[in-house]
């Protein structure tokens, strides 16, 4: 797994199976500030299910090409009726949803996931769908129930970084769940 400074953004990979479950107090190389990490206690081996919500076929195609290239299983749906009924059928880990997602908007559709038995544990990312620099410099607050938050025009850094955040259950920690070797500063 790789962990990310809070301060810097500087990367390490730690052993996933030597460190599962501990909580360590970690000192970065770089800046020297001490900041305290959850280690995940699952690790998973199977590639996880996706589904997709979004509208756009270019911005559903970007997707598409990062899920695949990160071995995921995926679906699209194209509007929020559709997201639902794959829902259903898959059981996925994780939904993508566009906030300006067609048919059923995101927030209810967000709000279905959350009160359904079915679905309550699936994890939630939503995707921004207009950047305007000047509008906010962070995350927005609200995320209607979702669990986590990616602009657009993040997702070729972000997207695969923030879908192992989610189903480490490390919400907005800067984590990556990817095994290795022994400790190694990878920045």
């Amino acid at each position: 797994m790789i962990v990310c400074c809070p301060d810097c953004q500087t990367r390490w990979r730690l052993d996933c199976r030597r460190y599962a479950g501990k909580r360590l107090t970690l000192r970065c190389a770089r800046c020297r500030s001490i900041f305290q990490f959850q280690a995940p206690k699952k690790v998973f081996h199977k590639p996880p299910r996706v589904v997709v919500g979004h509208g756009d076929t270019e911005v559903a195609a970007s997707i598409r090409d990062l899920l695949n290239a990160a071995g995921f299983r995926w679906v699209l749906g194209k509007s929020g009726e559709e997201v639902l009924a794959l829902l259903r059928k898959t059981s996925p880990e994780v939904v993508l949803v566009d906030a300006a997602l067609p048919g059923l908007p995101s927030f209810s559709l967000i709000e279905q996931i959350r009160k359904s038995k079915l679905t309550e544990a699936v994890k939630v990312l939503l995707l921004g769908t207009i950047y305007n620099r000047s509008a906010y410099r962070s995350a927005p607050t609200s995320l209607y129930g979702a669990d986590s938050y990616l602009d657009t025009h993040r997702l070729a850094e972000d997207l695969i970084l923030k879908i192992r955040q989610l189903l480490e259950g490390c919400g907005n920690q800067h984590v990556q769940a990817t095994c290795g070797g022994a400790c190694e500063q990878s920045s």
